[in-house]
């Protein structure tokens, strides 16, 4: 709460005249916000930094947060959009790209597709050797191939986590599911 007045105050600040300055603290109260499950909020704050005059180097943060806050909401296909926007922008931050996928696991996941949460979870874990979501990518598509009667490719998933990422609060976890 002491971070949000703070931020809340800089927005005010006649000073804040540069786009990604006054970017960067939009983005900052939209993350605060949705952190707090405020989604209302978040989204407003995400917005503003969308609806940005010139692009901000926050833009392309801003549609993720905003994605994950429209799957909160339900708002499956508005978050799809902007999801796929992310990935079709062909940004040089290949971090993006992965978040954008992840959440698009979750949104498919949450949708009651859990084939293509898999896939999409499967291409975080194989297209990004990234130790927090290429962990949690594998344990997520392991679990639903597990609920989905496939024990033979979730071992795999399992085995890729133990084997790969030794040092995630998950490798216990997937140790014991083997």
């Amino acid at each position: 709460d002491d971070v949000l007045r703070v931020l809340e105050a800089a927005q005010d600040n006649s000073r804040l005249k540069d786009q990604d300055q006054s970017g960067g603290v939009y983005y900052l109260l939209a993350e605060a916000y949705r952190q707090k499950g405020e989604a209302d909020k978040a989204t407003t704050y995400y917005d503003k930094v969308i609806g940005l005059a010139s692009p901000s180097i926050y833009l392309l943060q801003s549609k993720i947060g905003k994605g994950m806050v429209l799957i909160f909401q339900k708002k499956f296909e508005e978050a799809r959009k902007l999801l796929a926007e992310v990935i079709e922008s062909g940004s040089e931050d290949n971090v993006l790209a992965m978040k954008a996928r992840f959440a698009l696991g979750e949104l498919e996941e949450q949708e009651g597709n859990p084939n293509e949460a898999v896939k999409y979870f499967m291409l975080v874990a194989v297209l990004y050797k990234n130790d927090t979501y290429g962990s949690q990518a594998l344990f997520k598509a392991a679990g639903l191939l597990e609920s989905q009667g496939k024990p033979v490719e979730a071992r795999r998933a399992y085995e890729e986590i133990v084997q790969t990422y030794a040092e995630s609060p998950l490798f216990e976890q997937a140790k014991k599911r083997i």
